[in-house]
């Protein structure tokens, strides 16, 4: 039976990367949807920030400290649900991103370790 684990977009970031965040309990879990966030900002116009989400993602991840060496890391993010808050803007996001032909970005991890500090 799979766990739910509630993560913010930061936080499955720094686990993603580090392992930055401690999971008590060995087992596997899913992104919960209503507790977590993908969010981005990006320059605009070289002197502002824009900032935006994506609204439709799942995420897994199979973790046992025991077993660090086989512990697994996957998001999946429907590239078409860009928000930033402004449609046109919307649009051309994701003609930048060719939705249409990737319309999923995904992360499967291939390595986990321990950071060199222990955590």
């Amino acid at each position: 039976m799979r766990k739910i684990i509630r993560l913010s977009f930061f936080a499955v970031m720094a686990f993603i990367v580090s392992f930055g965040i401690s999971v008590a309990f060995a087992g596997e879990y899913e992104v919960d949807r209503s507790h977590s966030a993908i969010g981005f900002k990006i320059k605009h116009a070289g002197f502002s920030w824009t900032v935006g989400r994506f609204n439709r993602y799942a995420g897994e991840l199979s973790y046992d400290a025991e077993q660090l060496d086989k512990a697994k890391v996957s998001m999946t993010i429907d590239t078409s649900s860009i928000d930033t808050n402004h449609r046109e803007r919307d649009r051309s996001v994701g003609r930048i991103l060719n939705v249409e032909k990737y319309p999923e970005a995904r992360f499967v991890s291939t390595k986990v370790e321990a950071a060199q500090n222990g955590s």
